[in-house]
């Protein structure tokens, strides 16, 4: 975007930014991440958001995609299990996967 300076330009990527959809934003996404945003958006300014709601989204999400944790100490370590893994699918069934204690 160009502008003649740089308020000018900032006001410019905020509209343009506000002017973006939800769905077209989120194209190709999984759905959370649209239902994600439309839950921020309807936020009030002083309003708290329901982070066990919100993280409990995010870790379904996780879960069915076929991800875990294995409870690594690193957060960005996660693994994906092959889909015709069955020691993987077994584990996240009984619940191993992404520990419920503040972490995913």
């Amino acid at each position: 975007l160009k502008a003649k300076s740089a308020t000018k330009k900032y006001k410019l990527i905020m509209e343009k930014k506000q002017s973006i959809t939800i769905p077209a934003l989120c194209q190709g996404c999984p759905s959370q991440f649209a239902e994600y945003l439309a839950y921020c958006r309807s936020l009030k300014f002083e309003a708290k958001p329901n982070i066990a709601y919100l993280r409990g989204m995010f870790r379904d999400l996780f879960r069915s995609q076929g991800y875990t944790n294995n409870h690594s100490s690193l957060d960005w370590d996660w693994n994906r299990h092959e889909s015709g893994s069955g020691e993987g699918r077994e584990r996240m069934a009984a619940g191993d996967g992404m520990d419920d204690g503040g972490r995913y």
